[in-house]
């Protein structure tokens, strides 16, 4: 019984990198970046809808947070299923929902349908779209060798953060006739959503290699957010990492949503389009970059570096009009995001136990999700109360005492282990 059990993990056609493995990732990289791509083209659009139609850079902020919280909630649930019952089918219905959701969407800005309608619809369109990019994730995880997950995570992340250039290409096209803007966008998500199901359907029925789930610990885990962090943070290198993943997207992609919302706003709709190009540029250039230290690692001090460079460029973009020197300043912040984010997020789902990795990437994702669109709001609140300027400057002084908060529970959690 036991040799039956270990010739899986033993025979010769495991050890090697497959040439259809590698061809597998470049169809999870490929499905993301088009499911990816209509997804913050949405988003993006809806924010700058909903900030037009009120007025309020809180109300922007407030689309934002719609996209996180019901994954949030029901994101133990969602990836406790995808962790037990991964199928291209599951996959392809996910993303076949998320692409008729977005439809709704469409006609519902295009029909100016009532503020709550299009926050519900943006609702449930999170959920379907938490399930494609965690559905991929565990596919990642199941397919790749343990040396390079890591690696395949940062180019994973890679392309949900290329989304935004992806998009903002989009939304320059569409810009061209300001009076259907509404339908050619949702024209052009339609384009990345059919392309993400051509993508899923290349797939093969299931992941080649299945990791049995522990019934006991799925059932402990399930039973809701609270237990799975402290599942995660039971695990003192999990846990610490976990803890590193939750500053840059509150701080950094909270400021990127409503600096592209409110300051693209003012810039005109092709000059929000070049907004998230020069966003786009910063995130390449940020993945270079990741590439040069990912070996030595990123210790205390050069994060707290990167992260002190990152505030200065979000003020530098708030304070700043020109392009010439919005753009430079809007890019530093974007690389800085991207290179905090993909290395701490692909260390944790290198770390991450194979049976639950689908359920701690939904949770990390979509709790620091959440805290990002709580940041925005707070954002948003600011500059409607302070302007821009002061605004944003309160923003960075929260954001630095969040970041000693932080840094206050990676510590406690790790006397408390």
């Amino acid at each position: 019984m036991l040799e039956t059990t270990e010739l899986p993990e033993t025979a010769p056609a495991e050890s090697p990198a497959r040439r259809p493995g590698r061809a597998i990732l470049l169809t999870l990289l490929s499905a993301n970046l088009a499911s990816a791509g209509a997804a913050v083209l949405v988003n993006i659009f809806a924010a700058s809808y909903v900030n037009q139609l009120t007025g309020e850079a809180a109300w922007a902020a407030a689309a934002v947070v719609v996209a996180y919280l019901p994954p949030l909630f029901a994101g133990t649930y969602l990836g406790g299923l995808i962790d037990r019952k991964l199928r291209r089918t599951g996959v392809l219905a996910a993303e076949l929902g998320s692409a008729a959701a977005t439809v709704g969407c469409g006609v519902a800005i295009t029909a100016n349908a009532p503020l709550a309608m299009i926050l519900a619809l943006l609702g449930v369109r999170s959920l379907l779209v938490a399930a494609v990019r965690n559905s991929l994730t565990r596919w990642l995880k199941l397919d790749a060798p343990e040396p390079l997950q890591e690696g395949r995570m940062q180019l994973f992340i890679l392309t949900i953060l290329l989304a935004l250039p992806t998009s903002g290409a989009a939304m320059g096209w569409a810009s061209n006739d300001a009076d259907r803007l509404s339908e050619r966008i949702t024209a052009v998500a339609i384009v990345f959503h059919l392309s993400a199901l051509a993508l899923i359907a290349c797939l093969p029925s299931r992941p080649e290699r299945v990791v049995p789930t522990d019934t006991n610990a799925a059932r402990r885990l399930e039973e809701g957010l609270p237990s799975t962090v402290r599942a995660i943070l039971s695990d003192r290198s999990l846990g610490l990492v976990f803890v590193a993943c939750l500053f840059a997207q509150p701080v950094f992609q909270a400021a990127e949503q409503v600096l592209v919302s409110v300051k693209g706003s003012s810039m005109g709709t092709a000059g929000m389009a070049r907004m998230q190009t020069a966003g786009g540029v910063g995130l390449l250039l940020g993945f270079g970059l990741l590439q040069l230290v990912r070996t030595r690692g990123i210790g205390s001090l050069v994060t707290v570096g990167f992260v002190t460079l990152g505030l200065a460029c979000l003020l530098l973009t708030a304070r700043l009009n020109g392009e010439e020197f919005v753009l430079p300043a809007f890019l530093g912040m974007t690389l800085v995001y991207e290179l905090l984010d993909s290395y701490f997020f692909a260390r944790f789902f290198a770390q991450s136990p194979p049976d639950h990795v689908a359920r701690f990437s939904i949770t990390v994702t979509n709790l620091g999700g959440t805290l990002m669109g709580v940041s925005a709001v707070g954002l948003g609140l600011a500059i409607d109360a302070l302007g821009f300027s002061h605004g944003t400057f309160a923003f960075v002084v929260v954001s630095i005492l969040y970041g000693l908060a932080l840094l206050w529970l990676a510590r406690w959690s790790a006397r408390k282990v």
